[in-house]
């Protein structure tokens, strides 16, 4: 009798479990809870994040550190413009972003904030690429001019010193 007790206990707390995650992953992104979390931040913004990122899941394949960093991006620029609608985002407010992401000289030497600069840059542009035009083919898809911003180079030829060698 204490078996049954002890074992119907495990399925019942294994059951609640399994719909908290459902609860918590409520667009299917098969992501840790704390991501899914972040996104519930964005207010609007989140079904259109969510929607996104599994249509680009059926369009490519996404790997789960691609989709975190996609997802991670869009909720940076989203916290970062007040949760604005991306539909309501013009090339100033992404410009604003991403510029937010430059560091000076002395804290970052061998720029490497050039590289998440562009990173993101890319993450956007296939982002409103899709959010204008999602009915086409991704080759398709024409760049919107919110998102008509050229990437970055690096200062450096090489991060490696010769002493490095």
């Amino acid at each position: 009798m204490l078996n049954r007790n002890r074992n119907r206990n495990r399925k019942e707390n294994q059951n609640l479990e399994i719909q908290e995650k459902e609860d918590e992953d409520e667009y299917g992104l098969g992501l840790a809870l704390g991501y899914c979390r972040r996104l519930k931040l964005t207010g609007e913004n989140a079904p259109v994040i969510g929607d996104y990122l599994n249509v680009l899941k059926n369009e490519i394949h996404l790997s789960d550190n691609y989709k975190r960093i996609n997802l991670t991006t869009l909720v940076y620029l989203s916290k970062f413009s007040n949760n604005k609608r991306f539909e309501e985002m013009g090339r100033e407010d992404i410009i604003l972003y991403l510029s937010s992401l430059r560091k000076n000289e002395t804290i970052d030497p061998l720029h490497s904030w050039v590289s998440t600069y562009n990173l993101y840059l890319i993450v956007l542009t296939r982002f409103f690429k899709w959010l204008y035009y999602p009915d086409l083919s991704p080759k398709e898809r024409i760049k919107p001019s919110c998102i008509d911003i050229p990437a970055l180079k690096r200062k450096e030829q090489s991060i490696y010193k010769p002493s490095d060698m």
